[in-house]
């Protein structure tokens, strides 16, 4: 025969609620004097006997030596039987050898886990390690297996049949007591365990203060187990749902979790889903006891489910028969219905805004249907359903608009301004249409120009504030606006509202041509501004040596294309700086135009200067001219030069602290002609000095 194959999951699920299953062997009995617990169950004509080891070593050795049952007869029809009378009731009673558990185990789960503890290989403990772990380990190992033992006799009859835990006297009289015996003998020792009881009838109890609370499609049960401890191991909980045929909610029966010494271990619960909504059901409990009998039932406790909801209402259709009301029609699933107090139609007029209810009255559960007899143009509706819970299950917004293709008028009455940061403010009148929905901006830097859209969407107010750049050479910026009712109906745009811009852009500068001067007068020459708003030219000066400008004038723009302006109370020969910049009809000004520099031509002339006799050295091919000039102002010296017959021209410049000049370019066996100028810092020049003729 194959071994028993390893029923894991269920053991697992099982490991925790062995621990506190079986009553005799987790309470350790009061008196621990015999290492086997024995319980007797009579009726008229037998004697039922299930018994167990109450420890793991005691397990072993039966499982392994087998168990005798003997019987004493010891009370007659009320009088002592002496001595007493023995019978061997019983063989050596031992577990089943493997092969016997198959046919067992295919039909009863409870017989897999028993096969299991008695035979598999490893009983979910693999861990490594030390010889003391392993020692532990092996401990842990014989508990788990003698628990579970145990846990499957106490659900099955056969199983603790099987396991050698379970006799039924058959050879019982009425008016005789017996004291039964169940031994282990094994080499050395002898365990045993024993029970009076004489034959008599015997009534289970029902279990006590058994309450069913209906909330939703959940029931929760609750009964009072602690009267019965020591008759049921689990429970059994059955449910009606004709009023007629109970049957159990669950494949297995209730184990008793709690310890009995704890005050909450008193109750036992339990819950239930209810699988139909408004719908009577009816629940009782049984007891099972550790002979697998099971107890008569409670008394019913009935309630009525209520459906859980789990789907929103959908707007299915709606119709405006004569565009004034709007009938709406939505699903919800009719199962549902027992879970709501009714629906509620709710609406709004933007999609943004909170739904309002609109029924006077709640909608019956029942009804599908709705008639909005005040509707707006436009409608965005949502039918609500209320859980008797007072939860609530929207529908998605549904969208009804009312036929309108009267659009709304223009709007009138514009006005507004632009201050100094390019901030815009401006309103007009607002419409009296009744479905007004707001109202479009656009705008345009040209009147006669395209105008664009600034607004993202329409806005509900009468005015509006815009931002523009101010850094611009454009005067005006221009608004339209558009009205929009709640059907989407534009009005034509409105009259062009032109706002004047603060002109914040200085200028174009002006640019100086050169300048003329004489005697009498210096004329300044400038191409005028570009820029369109200029009002006038204001003109500086500034004299040699100072850091600071001095206006002289400011003339007003005109119309020539080059604008002139002379300067006639000039010091003599005093040479000074002149600009200009153009300011415009705000008052700002342009930058100054790049300064020119001029001076009144003086009427004398200085007197010539006087030049030594020059130097001439012809190893070192140079010639040095030297000069003593006694007047005081000289800005500078011009050299004039001739070669042979060629006309005197300009040659060199020099600074007029200096008063030789050395001429080293020059060509052998060739004459040269030199006069020398001194230049005033007035502009007045001397005469030209007189010639100085080398033969070189």
């Amino acid at each position: 025969m194959k071994k028993v194959k390893t029923i894991k999951i269920l053991i697992n699920c099982l490991a925790v609620v062995l621990l506190f299953s079986f009553d005799y062997v987790s309470a350790q009995i009061d008196t621990i004097q015999n290492q086997i617990k024995v319980l007797a169950r009579p009726s008229l004509d037998s004697i039922v006997l299930r018994w167990a080891p109450v420890n793991v070593d005691a397990w072993i050795k039966g499982s392994r030596d087998g168990y005798e049952v003997d019987r004493y007869t010891l009370v007659r029809d009320g009088k002592i039987v002496n001595p007493p009378e023995k019978k061997q009731l019983a063989g050596l009673m031992k577990p089943w050898p493997e092969e016997q558990w198959e046919r067992l185990v295919n039909q009863n789960k409870y017989a897999a886990i028993a096969a299991q503890a008695l035979f598999g290989s490893e009983f979910e403990l693999t861990t490594e390690g030390t010889d003391v772990f392993q020692i532990v380990n092996k401990v842990q190992e014989n508990e788990m297996r003698f628990s579970f033992a145990l846990y499957a006799a106490d659900l099955s009859v056969p199983v603790s049949l099987a396991l050698g835990l379970r006799f039924t006297d058959k050879d019982v009289r009425q008016g005789e007591k017996y004291l039964y015996r169940v031994l282990s003998i094994h080499e050395g020792d002898t365990i045993y365990g024993s029970v009076f009881q004489g034959p008599e009838e015997y009534v289970l109890p029902a279990p006590m203060d058994f309450i069913a609370e209906f909330e939703g499609s959940i029931v929760s049960l609750k009964w009072d187990q602690s009267y019965h401890r020591g008759i049921y191991t689990a429970y059994v909980v059955e449910r009606s749902a004709d009023g007629g045929r109970f049957m159990p909610i669950t494949e297995d029966a209730m184990v008793t979790l709690s310890n009995e010494d704890q005050p909450e271990s008193r109750y036992q619960y339990a819950t239930d889903s209810l699988p139909d909504g408004n719908k009577e059901y009816a629940y009782r409990v049984r007891g099972l006891t550790p002979f697998g009998e099971i107890g008569p039932p409670t008394e019913p406790v009935s309630g009525i489910s209520t459906a859980t909801i789990t789907d929103v209402p959908y707007i299915r259709s709606d119709e405006s028969p004569d565009n004034t009301v709007i009938n709406l029609n939505w699903e919800f699933p009719a199962v549902s219905e027992s879970g709501l107090k009714g629906f509620e139609v709710r609406r709004s007029s933007s999609p943004k805004d909170r739904p309002i209810t609109i029924n006077k009255e709640i909608i019956a559960s029942a009804l599908r249907t709705f008639q909005d007899e005040a509707p707006e143009k436009n409608n965005y509706y949502q039918v609500v359903a209320i859980a008797l819970s007072g939860e609530e299950f929207k529908s998605p917004i549904h969208l009804v608009q009312l036929i309108d293709s009267i659009p709304p008028l223009a709007p009138v009455g514009m006005s507004g301004k632009v201050d100094e940061r390019g901030r815009v403010s401006f309103s007009w009148k607002p419409n009296e249409e009744l479905d007004m929905y707001g109202y479009r901006i656009y705008r345009s830097n040209n009147p006669n120009a395209e105008f664009s859209q600034v607004t993202i969407e329409p806005i509900a107010n009468n005015s509006f504030v815009d931002s523009i750049n101010l850094k611009t050479l454009d005067r005006h910026i221009y608004y339209q606006v558009m009205a929009i009712d709640k059907s989407q109906n534009h009005s034509k745009l409105s009259e062009v509202l032109a706002l004047e811009i603060p002109d914040q852009v200085p200028p174009v500068s002006p640019v100086f041509l050169p300048v003329t001067s004489n005697k009498e007068v210096v004329e300044l020459q400038w191409l005028p501004s570009s820029s369109d708003d200029v009002k006038s030219y204001d003109i500086y000066l500034q004299k040699p040596g100072e850091q600071e400008w001095r206006k002289l004038n400011s003339v007003p723009r005109t119309k020539d294309s080059i604008i002139s302006y002379k300067v006639t109370n000039l010091e003599e020969g005093l040479r000074v700086n002149f600009t200009v910049l153009a300011v415009d009809q705000s008052g700002l000004e342009s930058t100054p135009a790049t300064p020119v520099s001029a001076a009144r031509l003086i009427s004398a002339v200085k007197p010539p200067v006087q030049i030594a006799e020059p130097e001439i050295d012809r190893t070192a091919k140079n010639i040095r001219l030297k000069w003593n000039y006694e007047q005081n102002g000289v800005y500078k010296y011009q050299i004039y030069r001739a070669k042979e017959n060629d006309t005197i021209r300009l040659y060199k410049t020099i600074e007029g602290t200096t008063n030789d000049f050395n001429d080293k370019e020059l060509v052998m066996n060739s004459v040269y002609t030199y006069q020398v100028v001194a230049v005033f810092s007035s502009g007045a020049r001397s005469a030209f000095s007189e010639k100085i003729i080398v033969n070189y």
